[in-house]
């Protein structure tokens, strides 16, 4: 690909874009033919007819898409493209599917950790003119603006402005500023200084004014004015260096391999599709999310052989690391499970009186350990998978080998809460080898005065042949199973109580702006909400939760949307907001509903345990501002007394979460979270397994011979509940290494009953 023709067309067709609140009838000749032309093509190359035709005012990235993504480009983008879910927890709240060691420059859109788990924010010079809100106060970053730098000649003239500017370069810090000079072919510009405060805010008039707003109100007043033309185009040139200038620094950047930066671990993050365009053409990895938030893509280097092959080895890694994600957090959740239940917690929400007995207690950990044996196996053989994978060409074939080996998540722990889902029904459901389980049988043995070994078995998915389910291990052979320590939990990423705020309070009025701001900055919102939709008993809002979660096409009804700017407050196309206003407020209004939902929820009963107190702060700062700026009638999320069949509302909820996390990392593995996604029909079939479980236990539960403990036996334990408790945890944790002594094993009352009950009101 030629770049410098393409460099040249977007250089023409991208400013018009800008020029919100000009009119083409107006203003449209002047920007194009006194603005335009002459800083982006003086010398009058000939140019696309599409190019040559598209207006000073208004909007033709279309033309572009047609200029640059060919069929031959779209087939290789399409292959090595790689999306990315963004929900960064599971039920459990600890797998994690977003990038791994990465390097990112951030434009706008999703922020860096909303897309990688581990990665370095690398600022160049560029990311002080463009005038986006931009965090730079990052814990891992690589900076480059303690030195002078001269931007590329060579990149100029890849760029097609080496006619106008002849240089631009960053002076460092001078004094209490950062300084650009820029050498250029305008009347009275030909050395110009510009200057931004040391927190990177504007400080030259130039630099103040370029933004949108006031650059567009400036030649509003003024383009009839001749003495004011150089002005208008310095300001015009200022902004579109903004954009440019952070793909095309990034890739000086990545060629002077001074800081470690490589092509294929390096890309800008961003939902401008012009931002896209450029770095696609200019040979810049990019992560493109929509501009509803609901997708976000990897695009990889594709400008040679050698890059797309790099591409794809890279892209394979990341794959496996989420693999190897997924999976060791199933084991981990096991492992976790053992220890709770050993130390006298017992799953929360069962439909059990009083205490379980230690017998019972003790069988559970043997099927617990039996399930850890075997899930650890598998999820720890990688290295198959490895050398099986690399000689996978065919990258859709590589995305199948990870989704099928993808395990799926049986149990949510928080602390000293633990339930299991009652969606589960296998460990590799995607895969040959299903490893199904029957948890809802675990409620049957709790009932238990003994375990009957009928009852270990059926939840071990036992179904009357030997070959099928997981094997049962002996009790000796259950002893001699060590469990590892957990590891911490994962911090909060995301935007700050303060931004989260400002940020929803400067542009609430904005239709559209709610949905798409809500699902880019914290989309497993939306997920919590359908979860607690379905888990109310409500069955009509398919339809909505498929609008919401669903890629829109090409004509997107948040296309209106533009960067935020350093106020915080969105840039605005009226024109198009003209066109999608009434299709934006609509998903605005299912967007309140979901947060309404959630607010109702968030009230019910105790939210220890629950996706509340798994996802972190950013859904409570949600509907704390919800609630303070009256999104929704705060009265009818109001506490509700305990109305029959929601005494499991949280444990439906975390049940049905999991489901649709496991359903996003499964499509973005394969490529296909951007096409039409049936979610009725992925949310009825989790609710009839659910509801099977629970009729085949209760089936099961009349055929199992249950015997009553033996009262002496607990009566004696009882007594010896206060020496048991003087001693050491780590004599209850003994359950892990070796036999019980019953004498000195005191059962503990289900955590549920004892807990203290909290106020959770999301207004408070």
């Amino acid at each position: 690909m030629d770049v410098v023709p393409i460099n040249r067309a977007i250089n023409l067709v991208d400013p018009p874009k800008d020029a919100v609140g000009l009119t083409a009838g107006v203003h449209g000749d002047f920007m194009k033919k006194e603005v335009c032309v002459p800083l982006f093509n003086p010398e009058g190359v000939a140019v696309a007819d599409d190019v040559a035709r598209a207006p000073g005012v208004g909007n033709s990235t279309d033309v572009l898409k047609r200029m640059i993504l060919t069929a031959d480009m779209l087939g290789t983008m399409n292959l090595n493209k790689q999306q990315i879910t963004r929900l960064s927890r599971n039920a459990a709240g600890n797998d994690d599917g977003r990038l791994k060691d990465m390097f990112l420059a951030y434009d706008c859109g999703a922020a860096p950790q909303d897309i990688a788990s581990s990665y370095k924010v690398v600022l160049t010079p560029a990311a002080i003119l463009d005038r986006a809100t931009r965090d730079m106060d990052f814990k891992d970053k690589i900076v480059m603006l303690r030195d002078s730098s001269t931007f590329s000649d060579k990149l100029l003239t890849d760029l097609a402005m080496d006619d106008t500017i002849e240089s631009i370069v960053f002076n460092g810090k001078v004094g209490s500023t950062y300084q650009f000079t820029f050498k250029t072919t305008i009347p009275g510009y030909e050395e110009k200084v510009v200057e931004y405060t040391s927190d990177f805010k504007p400080h030259s008039k130039e630099a103040v004014n370029c933004s949108n707003d006031k650059k567009n109100e400036y030649i509003r007043a003024h383009y009839k004015d001749a003495s004011e033309l150089s002005y208008i185009k310095f300001l015009v040139l200022l902004k579109e260096l903004g954009d440019t200038l952070l793909v095309m620094w990034l890739k000086q950047s990545i060629e002077d391999g001074k800081h470690g930066l490589t092509a294929d671990k390096t890309a800008i993050t961003t939902n401008d599709t012009t931002v896209w365009l450029r770095s696609i053409v200019n040979g810049v990895s990019c992560i493109l999310t929509d501009e509803k938030g609901a997708n976000t893509t990897l695009y990889p280097v594709l400008v040679s052989a050698e890059t797309i092959k790099a591409a794809n080895i890279f892209i394979k890694k990341q794959l496996l690391d989420l693999l190897k994600e997924v999976n060791t957090s199933v084991v981990k959740s096991i492992a976790q499970s053992i220890k709770l239940i050993a130390a006298g917690e017992i799953f929360t929400d069962l439909a059990i009186q009083g205490e379980i007995s230690p017998t019972v207690r003790m069988g559970l950990i043997r099927v617990l350990k039996s399930i850890y044996v075997v899930v650890k196996l598998r999820a720890t053989d990688l290295l198959i998978i490895r050398r099986h994978g690399a000689h996978i060409d065919d990258m859709s074939e590589y995305r199948k080998l990870i989704n099928e080996r993808t395990m799926s998540s049986p149990f949510s722990i928080t602390k000293n809460s633990i339930r299991y889902s009652k969606a589960f029904q296998a460990f590799l459901p995607k895969g040959g080898e299903k490893l199904p389980l029957r948890l809802s049988f675990i409620q049957t043995l709790c009932k238990q005065g003994n375990p009957n070994e009928a009852t270990l078995k059926l939840i071990l998915g036992y179904d009357g042949a030997e070959s099928r389910g997981i094997p049962l291990l002996s009790q000796e052979e259950a002893d001699a199973v060590e469990i590892p320590q957990r590891g911490g939990d994962r911090p909060e990423a995301g935007y700050t109580k303060s931004d989260f705020s400002h940020i929803l309070s400067k542009n609430i009025e904005i239709p559209g702006f709610f949905t798409s701001f809500v699902m880019t900055a914290a989309p497993e919102v939306f997920y919590m909400g359908y979860a607690y939709d379905l888990a109310f008993g409500k069955r009509s809002v398919h339809e909505m939760y498929s609008t919401l979660l669903s890629v829109e096409g090409e004509k997107s009804c948040f296309s209106h949307l533009g960067k935020l700017g350093v106020d915080g407050h969105a840039e605005v196309d009226e024109d198009l907001l003209a066109e999608n206003a009434a299709d934006a407020k609509e998903q605005d209004k299912y967007t309140r509903k979901v947060c309404l939902t959630l607010s109702k929820a968030s009230v019910y009963g105790d939210r220890e345990g629950t996706l509340f107190d798994i996802m972190g702060d950013r859904v409570t700062w949600l509907l704390e501002w919800c609630s303070r700026n009256k999104v929704f009638d705060s009265g009818s999320a109001k506490k509700m007394s305990a109305e029959k069949g929601l005494q499991t509302l949280h444990w439906d909820a975390l049940s049905l979460y999991q489901v649709l996390y496991e359903n996003d990392v499964s499509l973005c593995i394969l490529n296909k979270r951007d096409g039409r996604i049936d979610f009725k029909r992925i949310m009825e079939a989790a609710l009839e397994a659910m509801k099977e479980a629970v009729t085949s236990a209760k089936k099961s539960e009349s055929a199992v011979t249950v015997r009553a403990p033996n009262r002496v036996v607990v009566e004696r334990l009882r007594t010896l509940k206060k020496r048991a408790r003087s001693r050491s945890r780590s004599q209850s944790s003994s359950l892990m290494r070796s036999t019980p002594n019953p004498r000195t094993l005191s059962p503990r009352t289900p955590n549920r009953t004892k807990r203290r009950r909290r106020s959770t009101s999301a207004t408070r």
